[in-house]
């Protein structure tokens, strides 16, 4: 018998192992939504502010020079 509860033991210890495994990978998918969520939040911040320049409105001189870089990019663009 001292076999068999060897093995059982062993089972044991390899499915707390896999699902440890399994709990560590949800948690990582779970962090990656949220980064994508914060990324997406930022692109919106960025597409307000670029949009409040084209309406005139005049903006910090960092934020205005990273919305020239965008236009600059939108004329190469359209040159390609």
């Amino acid at each position: 018998m001292a076999l068999m509860d060897k093995l059982n033991f062993a089972a044991k210890i390899a499915t707390e192992k896999a699902n440890e495994a399994i709990g560590s990978g949800k948690l990582a998918v779970k962090i990656k939504k949220e980064e994508y969520s914060i990324e997406e939040q930022y692109k919106k911040i960025g597409e307000y502010y670029y949009q409040k320049r084209v309406e005139g409105i005049d903006l910090d001189p960092e934020v205005d020079e990273f919305c020239l870089a965008i236009d600059l990019s939108k004329a190469t663009i359209t040159e390609l």
